[in-house]
């Protein structure tokens, strides 16, 4: 039983999971041993026939997920853009762990609608706007900034594109969203 607990905080593998949050997307990366979390997107509530669930999807399955793989804190969100089934539940992942740092496409923090869903949570999260160029490492995690490089409102057409590398793993371009 220790021995479950103890893999379960400090696992011997890292992994990507795509997380089924229905109509968004949601990526986890985490690294091994001092497990370093990344997500990517946190999914969100769509509104199709005027009525809103009551529980979000984050709820229902990120969060249980989060959980059950021992994940007390994230070190890094990016968000891809501003559109409701990618970071509609960015609130309620606010609400449940605590986030050390919040990146997004550069110009994002000037559109209303992220400045509204981010304002109560100032003060406990870091917001760093990023750009093509720039490059990240967490833990063993390299995250490669590819688009946008230029300033917009985090809309489709300047979507944050990443490509990450996790120890001497790559992917090609994740997301490409």
């Amino acid at each position: 039983m220790a021995l479950n607990i103890l893999l379960n905080l400090f696992p011997i593998n890292g992994q990507v999971t795509f997380i089924d949050v229905g109509q968004g997307d949601s990526i986890l990366l985490t690294t091994p041993i001092n497990r370093k979390t990344v997500l990517i997107d946190t999914g969100g509530r769509l509104n199709f026939g005027g009525t809103k669930p009551r529980r979000s999807n984050f709820e229902k399955v990120s969060l249980p997920f989060l959980k059950s793989q021992g994940i007390t804190h994230i070190d890094a969100v990016f968000l891809s853009h501003q559109d409701a089934d990618h970071i509609g539940d960015l609130a309620d992942l606010l609400e449940n762990f605590t986030v050390n740092k919040l990146y997004f496409g550069i110009g994002m923090q000037a559109n209303p609608s992220f400045q509204r869903k981010i304002r109560p949570f100032l003060k406990q999260v870091k917001l760093i706007p990023v750009q093509a160029g720039d490059q990240l490492l967490i833990g063993t995690i390299t995250i490669d900034v590819l688009h946008p490089s230029i300033a917009g409102l985090g809309t489709n057409e300047d979507s944050v594109a990443l490509k990450v590398s996790i120890g001497r793993k790559k992917n090609g371009s994740l997301p490409a969203i």
